[in-house]
């Protein structure tokens, strides 16, 4: 009886231990309801598009398969952090198709590469695939992790010209004279090395435009890269851009198409330009043990602190010493949708300690310390936020961005960069 009876307790055992063990599917609505600290901004939108990816997924396993109608379900979310990955994501291949647009703008460039080539100009995008710009907009809203409508409709465009999947993309434009270009994307793989984070060019005597493509100058060719090669990799290219720059220039720092990155990386331009500790974050993160009760009353607001950790802040530090400083130049700041995550800590902190004007359009709206959880029992990953972080002035970053001192966009009828040109024109006044 009594063998029996160990075995039986056994069986229980095992079976309440199979039952409950989480699937894939379990797994990442466990982590977007217990590990996603964004999840309390805009919480009724978000849990609702929770909710629906749950019911999605009652009934479709993730796989390969499925992965791409998962992610759509992933990105009604709106948070441009929120991604699910395939564990391999760091080693795939990246393409480009030679399409340019005006930084910050929905306007086309050029696109040498091109059949037929688009030759330099500025160009209106009328049709995708034979499909009105606005209808397909609005069929691939969810093509893209994005915190805003603005932010999303940049990422959607600017998926033509670099992406990760390759598909014939025809596109039909309008030239300022009101001609009618229709042309075909050609996409060619990115040859290593090719990566750039920082550019400068010298607009006048007096006047240096320095352009931050991204604060994590990463290999996308060597994944097996540590934190200081990728941090090192920055300095440099920053370096070797900041040795041209004279101490009487007028600084244009370009973050319209900046898409994040490093703290680390951000306290080293800051302290390029501030002798100063400046404010970048203050930030709360999730507690680690908070029970689901608690959360709940949470939730009432009945004990809302009792899910977070305690308040911190993040300052730069000016030991931390840079190769050039720019500590008595005037300097102008561009931003627009295109500036995400550590960038917007970078716009903020540079518009709120009195450093920097910002103009051009407000920026994307996304933060909060990032970090990829291993899906268990299968080949992907979620990336969530996992902290709730604000600006000096008390406004999230969060669904709310950066908004500049004086707003600005680009002027289709204008052929030069319009929003630059406004910036100076700011100065000189």
């Amino acid at each position: 009886m009594k063998s029996l009876s160990k075995t039986a307790a056994i069986c229980l055992i095992s079976f309440i231990f199979i039952s409950c063990s989480r699937t894939p599917e379990r797994e990442i609505i466990h982590l977007l309801n217990k590990k996603y600290a964004n999840l309390y901004v805009n919480e009724p939108q978000k849990r609702e598009a929770i909710t629906e990816l749950k019911e999605f997924l009652k009934e479709n396993h993730l796989s390969d398969q499925t992965y791409p109608k998962i992610q759509e379900y992933v990105h009604k979310i709106s948070d441009g952090h929120v991604v699910l990955y395939r564990n391999n994501f760091m080693t795939l291949n990246t393409y480009v198709s030679g399409l340019t647009f005006i930084p910050g703008s929905p306007y086309v460039k050029s696109c040498e590469s091109c059949t037929p080539a688009v030759t330099e100009g500025k160009y209106q995008i009328l049709e995708i695939n034979d499909i009105p710009l606005e209808k397909y907009l609005k069929a691939h809203a969810n093509s893209v992790a994005a915190s805003t409508t603005p932010a999303r409709t940049f990422r959607t465009l600017r998926k033509l010209s670099e992406n990760q999947t390759v598909s014939e993309i025809r596109l039909k434009l309008q030239s300022v004279d009101r001609t009618i270009v229709s042309t075909t994307l050609n996409w060619q793989q990115v040859a290593p090395g090719t990566h750039q984070c920082v550019s400068g060019e010298r607009l006048n005597e007096n006047t240096f435009k320095l352009n931050i493509y991204s604060l994590w100058c990463d290999d996308k060719t060597r994944p097996k890269e540590t934190r200081n090669q990728v941090l090192e990799r920055f300095k440099q290219e920053f370096d070797n851009v900041a040795q041209s720059i004279n101490k009487d220039d007028l600084i244009v720092l370009d973050l319209r198409e900046n898409g994040g990155g490093g703290d680390q990386e951000v306290e080293y331009v800051l302290n390029s330009f501030s002798d100063k500790p400046l404010f970048m974050y203050r930030y709360q993160y999730l507690a680690v043990h908070t029970s689901p009760f608690r959360k709940w009353l949470a939730r009432l607001s009945i004990q809302p602190a009792d899910i977070w950790a305690k308040e911190e802040f993040l300052y730069s530090n000016p030991q931390n010493k840079t190769a050039y400083q720019f500590l008595e130049n005037k300097m102008i700041t561009l931003v627009s949708e295109g500036c995400f995550s550590s960038c917007e800590g970078l716009a903020s902190s540079l518009k709120l300690e009195n450093r920097s004007l910002l103009l051009g359009s407000t920026t994307h709206g996304g933060a909060g310390d990032p970090i990829v959880f291993p899906i268990k029992n299968s080949d992907f990953s979620l990336n969530l936020p996992t902290c709730l972080a604000w600006q000096k002035d008390g406004n999230l970053f969060e669904g709310t961005g950066v908004e500049p001192n004086i707003k600005t966009t680009q002027k289709f009828t204008d052929i030069l960069d319009s929003v630059l040109e406004e910036s100076l024109k700011k100065v000189r006044e």
